[in-house]
């Protein structure tokens, strides 16, 4: 399932709930810092309440790296059983 942000530019971009590959993983990670980067290029702009997101969307993108890091700790163990 996806997820897809106005945010984005010309090229849609998803954000896929079910991600399982590291590369579904990594996907979400750019969809998080791009999110990240939109909020405040909207700050910049003037927009009111823009830096507050940008801070909110900043944790859901250290969320997607964390997930990211633990499917390679979880692929390295199973990997060594």
């Amino acid at each position: 399932m996806y997820y897809t942000s106005s945010m984005t530019s010309v090229t849609p971009k998803a954000y896929i709930i079910d991600a399982s590959t590291p590369e579904e993983l990594a996907s979400n990670c750019r969809f998080q810092l791009e999110n990240v980067e939109g909020w405040i290029a909207q700050a910049t702009r003037g927009r009111a309440g823009a830096m507050e997101v940008a801070a909110i969307k900043a944790e859901c993108l250290l969320t997607a790296v964390q997930l990211l890091v633990d499917s390679f700790k979880n692929a390295e163990k199973s990997a060594k059983a």
